[in-house]
């Protein structure tokens, strides 16, 4: 497996992921993504931008990730609870997509470590990321690789504005 920066010609690759997904988000009781962002467009961007993330595994793109410097606007203001650091130095972690042909075999695992693993030899000190409340399977594989949950952040989404906030410094 590979992390690399993602390319134009993954956006099939990564359309097809993320209509699974907002499908199995949606299947679960989830308004995660149902407003339909993230979308092809929002990761066209992405690659544009030089910040989106493929993982790759005999030339088919298994994961995708969007990683933000800081500051992300929308983890100034944390309520019920506070980042372990203050400091700007960090990368949010955003729109992390996983295939759903290899869901439950502990993909999310690998690609958060080889994404933390990258971010790190960056020289950043910290990794932020966010979920739904009801997101039980992010929430359980971002503790796994060593986030702390931290509190609840509000971000720009038309049905479910609220967050719970982790982050783990290295």
């Amino acid at each position: 497996m590979k992390l690399r920066l993602a390319q134009n010609h993954d956006l099939d690759q990564i359309e097809v992921m993320l209509e699974d997904a907002r499908a199995f988000l949606k299947a679960s009781g989830s308004s995660q993504w149902q407003s339909g962002s993230p979308n092809r467009e929002v990761f066209a961007q992405d690659i544009a931008n030089g910040t989106c993330y493929v993982l790759e595994d005999q030339k088919q793109v298994i994961a995708v990730a969007t990683l933000l410097v800081g500051p992300n606007p929308s983890y100034a203001e944390i309520r019920d609870g506070s980042w372990l650091q203050a400091s700007d130095n960090y990368i949010a972690i955003h729109r992390v997509v996983t295939s759903g042909k290899i869901r439950g075999k502990g993909l999310g695992k690998i690609f958060l470590q080889m994404l933390l693993a990258h971010i790190q030899s960056q020289g950043f000190k910290a990794a932020r990321i966010d979920t739904f409340r009801i997101n039980y399977p992010m929430q359980k594989v971002a503790t796994k690789v060593g986030f702390n949950y931290c509190g609840l952040v509000t971000v720009d989404d038309p049905i479910d504005g609220e967050r719970l906030a982790y982050e783990v410094v290295f």
